[in-house]
């Protein structure tokens, strides 16, 4: 597996992204990873089966980027109310100029966790201009759990800090669920979160159900049993996937044995495979006549 870290600039801010490419590349989509609050790109990295690594053994590339305001990537004002959907407009047009890198020619397939999955919603109801075959989404619902109310103006610019205490409360699951050398792996690329994307996050749930409808292409959705953000059941996973009525196929599940961070689970390689089989379905079905 070859890694290259890119910068380009995206939105007027300047965008780090880290693209790892197969050593015997094969067909298929550039599976563009998008975060969420309070990790950078490296969370798609993070242990012996994170996606870039499995996508590795499919001959996939996979482009993992750092939002702007988190890792190398520079900072960007987030006007309150639009932060979701100046996020995507940067990841739009910053995939938009990574798709000249690669050894091929290739379409798109989104993945995005928790605040990732948000923008990755919310660009594809955009339709971008590139080939985009389909979405994987996890970590956002429809029910979130009780939590406080968050202050909005009096803090914007403000960052948000995720001590861990809180972060295994709310991003994990059971202790047996998740490796202790991996919870320490992920501090190195914990990061606070923008105030912005906290308190539009909070609400996204009343929106998703008119931006669910603008989607076009297949979705993969799942929701840990243990997330700690929303309640995870067979009904509310079944309830989320029922508002794509627009997508050709929806394929949904409820996340048996992870939490919120499903990909920092024991259960991450079976998640990323079916990412990855998912993708490859979706750029068969791309190919075929309409």
């Amino acid at each position: 597996m070859r890694a290259t870290h890119i910068i380009r600039t995206a939105g007027g801010t300047a965008v780090h992204a880290l693209l790892t490419e197969a050593d015997h590349p094969e067909d298929g989509p550039l599976l563009v990873a998008v975060h969420g609050g309070g990790y950078t790109g490296e969370y798609f990295a993070l242990g012996e089966h994170s996606l870039t690594r499995c996508a590795s053994f499919a001959g996939l590339p996979v482009l993992a980027i750092d939002r702007p305001n988190y890792g190398v990537s520079e900072a960007m004002s987030l006007p309150f109310g639009e932060a979701i959907a100046r996020s995507a407009r940067v990841v739009e047009e910053f995939v938009d100029d990574a798709l000249k890198e690669l050894d091929r020619p290739r379409p798109v397939m989104l993945i995005g966790h928790s605040i990732g999955a948000m923008i990755v919603l919310q660009l594809a109801a955009m339709k971008p201009a590139w080939d985009l075959v389909g979405i994987s989404v996890d970590g956002v619902g429809i029910d979130p759990r009780p939590g406080p109310t968050f202050p909005t103006s009096s803090l914007l610019g403000e960052r948000v800090p995720l001590p861990t205490e809180v972060r295994r409360a709310v991003h994990y699951g059971p202790a047996s669920t998740y490796s202790a050398s991996v919870f320490l792996e992920a501090m190195a690329f914990e990061h606070d979160v923008p105030v912005e994307e906290v308190a539009e996050a909070l609400q996204f749930h009343e929106r998703v159900a008119a931006l669910a409808p603008e989607v076009v292409v297949p979705v993969m959705y799942g929701l840990a049993e243990h997330d700690g953000l929303m309640t995870a059941t067979e009904e509310t996973v079944a309830s989320f996937a029922a508002l794509f009525t627009s997508a050709p196929r929806v394929d949904a599940q409820l996340i048996r044995g992870a939490g919120h961070n499903v990909d920092l689970h024991y259960v991450a390689k079976a998640h990323n495979l079916r990412r990855i089989a998912f993708a490859l379905e979706c750029n068969v079905e791309d190919r075929q006549p309409a």
